[in-house]
């Protein structure tokens, strides 16, 4: 009887061992998918938020200027600094958009990186005239002026630099970088005329007597002189960054002769 029981032991042990071995593994196998899922759960907590979670993955993802500053934009406004001070600000970029001053800054580009609404605005006319189109400027300081060489305005170029400086919609503040170098560019098509000019002869017509006009009495200018001076008055006065030939401005906020003080 005992030998009996002990054969019987002995002949169901593999399959003991084969069962026992099955559970080992599913237990593995379970195990490892915890993990993973863990993983993954840690990853996304690692986000404040999935406002964070959108820039950071912009980033990372190397976006251009325009979808990056649109998801930026699109942020609540109380968590912008945050984000940008966390995952903007001192990185590398590579941005894209059209030349809109070659001239204006000795050692910068202006950039205009919404290339669909460009018209030919320039510098003067962006910062005086065209405000709204500021925070869609990126300013690039190049590591090497030299690099200016051929460019006009309206060429597209790509440029990489370390990101020193915020836009701003409410404020109508642009963008800056530093350390910048041209990575590509792309020359604008020269539109001419390809039918010539007819001249027509046409009659001369007699003047007309001039009616004299009784000039008007000089006015006396009544605008008040604004004048900082440092940048902290700037700031508490909320105008910095100020621009060249804005009310305020002087070289001596603008130490490195960009055309914009405080803008450090």
């Amino acid at each position: 009887m005992i030998l009996s029981v002990i054969l019987a032991l002995a002949f169901m042990k593999p399959d003991e061992e084969k069962i026992n071995t099955k559970v080992v593994k599913k237990e593995a196998v379970e195990t490892a998918a915890n993990v993973n899922e863990e993983k993954e759960k840690a990853a996304d907590d690692s986000y404040d938020s999935e406002e964070y979670k959108k820039i950071a993955e912009l980033m990372d993802s190397k976006a251009d200027f325009l979808p990056l500053v649109n998801g930026y934009y699109g942020l609540p406004k109380e968590i912008r600094s945050e984000i940008y001070d966390n995952y903007i600000v001192k990185k590398e970029v590579s941005w894209s958009g059209v030349v809109a001053d070659v001239d204006a800054i000795s050692d910068s580009l202006v950039i205009y990186g919404n290339t669909d609404s460009y018209n030919g605005e320039n510098w003067a006319v962006i910062s005086d005239e065209k405000k709204d189109m500021l925070p869609y400027v990126f300013i690039a300081e190049l590591k090497n002026e030299a690099e200016k060489q051929g460019l006009k305005n309206g060429d597209t170029v790509t440029i990489t630099g370390v990101v020193g400086s915020r836009g701003d919609k409410d404020l109508q503040y642009n963008w800056k970088l530093y350390e910048s170098t041209v990575a590509s560019a792309t020359p604008t098509a020269n539109v001419v005329d390809s039918e010539p000019d007819v001249v027509q002869e046409q009659t001369p017509v007699p003047n007309p007597e001039p009616t004299p006009v009784p000039e008007p009495e000089p006015q006396q200018d009544t605008a008040p002189t604004v004048y900082f001076k440092n940048c902290t008055e700037a700031r508490a006065a909320g105008a910095a960054p100020v621009y060249s030939g804005q009310p305020g401005y002087g070289k001596h906020l603008d130490r490195d002769g960009d055309g914009i003080g405080c803008d450090k």
